[in-house]
């Protein structure tokens, strides 16, 4: 794990691979300042330790047990130690409220009741069957699904999980569909087949490509007000989730551009097809 200290709500941000390839994070906009912790999803296969002491060790070493709020941020793979370690944090700070924003996010990891959700999942299953460490690691808090449950069930009421998901991607329908009807869990749908939603918090050169496809899905349609719309709302209760001052530049420019049009938009000639990004 790598942090820093700050001032404001601490942010605990998981990514999808490891924390030495997550340093970018701490230049983040809508980070700065702010107390933060990241970790890797593929540093969990050295844990050996059960999931609430981890999270003990972690609060520990940041110091934020007094803390009024904590933010927990992941996203896809990053998204399962986001769940997981969201619900031991609401378990052991019951003073504290515990926002999670999880995009896309593997619910189950192992088993994979929903299918295997990327290539660093299958990796991760297949370093299973030959280490049987890791393999009791994953027997231990592979599925998410009841540590969020149980945290539903504390007197405090003090956790609370924002998952968005692309909607019309069947590996993210899957794997929401497993906290679907979850007290506490509120389920966001995006309209894209795109799985990486991360064009929602940042724009970073290599994934900004990702929001102009989109973009030009949505220009092709007969009407892209409503897509629009989604979006928009969307990116909103993400960033309400995670109290950032203002939209991502590149979305909020998009949506506002389609939604100034004063009547439909018939795909330009020889335009972008009207299909799935």
């Amino acid at each position: 794990m790598r942090h820093r200290a700050g001032t404001g709500t601490p942010l605990l941000l998981f990514t999808p691979t490891r924390v030495a390839e997550s340093q970018a994070w701490f230049d983040w906009p809508a980070a700065s300042g702010r107390p933060l912790a990241i970790l890797g999803a593929n540093d969990m296969t050295a844990f050996a330790s059960p999931p609430e002491r981890v999270a003990r060790d972690l609060l520990a070493v940041t110091a934020w047990q007094n803390v009024e709020r904590l933010q927990v941020l992941g996203f896809s793979l990053g998204g399962f130690p986001a769940l997981l370690f969201g619900a031991c944090l609401a378990a052991l700070l019951p003073r504290t409220r515990i926002d999670v924003l999880v995009l896309s996010p593997v619910v189950c990891l192992s088993p994979p009741l929903a299918g295997v959700r990327s290539a660093r999942h299958a990796a991760l299953l297949r370093a299973a069957e030959g280490d049987h460490r890791l393999r009791g690691a994953l027997g231990l808090f592979g599925d998410t699904r009841p540590w969020v449950a149980a945290a539903a069930q504390h007197e405090a009421q003090n956790l609370k999980i924002t998952l968005m998901f692309s909607s019309e991607h069947a590996g993210d329908i899957r794997q929401a569909n497993h906290l679907a009807g979850c007290p506490g869990v509120t389920l966001r749908p995006v309209p894209t087949t795109q799985h990486w939603l991360g064009f929602l918090l940042q724009c970073r050169p290599e994934r900004g490509h990702l929001a102009q496809a989109f973009f030009k899905r949505m220009l092709a349609e007969a009407d892209p007000r409503p897509r629009a719309a989604l979006l928009a709302e969307a990116h909103r209760a993400a960033a309400a989730v995670m109290d950032w001052r203002a939209a991502d530049p590149l979305v909020a420019a998009l949506v506002a551009a389609v939604g100034a049009r004063a009547r439909p938009v018939a795909a330009p000639r020889g335009g972008v097809p009207a299909r799935s990004i």
